[in-house]
């Protein structure tokens, strides 16, 4: 089972929360509604080495990379305007990392979906 943990007051950012969502949804197993988070032109990047792009890609990366991880702690979160960034540590595959992520929303409405992921791991 993967530990995720996050800082207790997180403010009332409803992107932030919806991007902590989206992780303790991931972490647990849950179903993700894909089309409700991510606008289907969105685009994921990874250390500037692995880009994918459209809801299928993400689904399917996604459920390869759960098995492989063992803890994901969320440090310190920002949030504003339509941009939420993540500084963190995680576990994958016995090896711990620090990440910072960067998550652009479309637009600035809560109800708005992400249209760009950028994720940094440091070794």
């Amino acid at each position: 089972m993967t530990n995720f943990t996050y800082p207790a007051n997180c403010g009332n950012s409803p992107k932030l929360l919806r991007v902590i969502e989206i992780m303790d949804r991931y972490i647990k197993g849950m179903p993700i509604d894909f089309e409700s988070y991510f606008e289907p032109t969105c685009i994921i990047e990874v250390s500037k080495e692995i880009t994918f792009g459209g809801i299928e890609q993400i689904r399917e990366r996604a459920s390869k990379f759960n098995s492989k991880l063992s803890s994901v702690e969320f440090i310190d979160l920002l949030s504003h305007g339509n941009l939420v960034s993540v500084f963190g540590k995680l576990e994958l595959n016995d090896l711990t990392y620090e990440f910072g992520l960067l998550a652009r929303y479309k637009g600035h409405k809560s109800g708005s979906k992400l249209s760009f992921v950028k994720l940094y791991l440091v070794k």
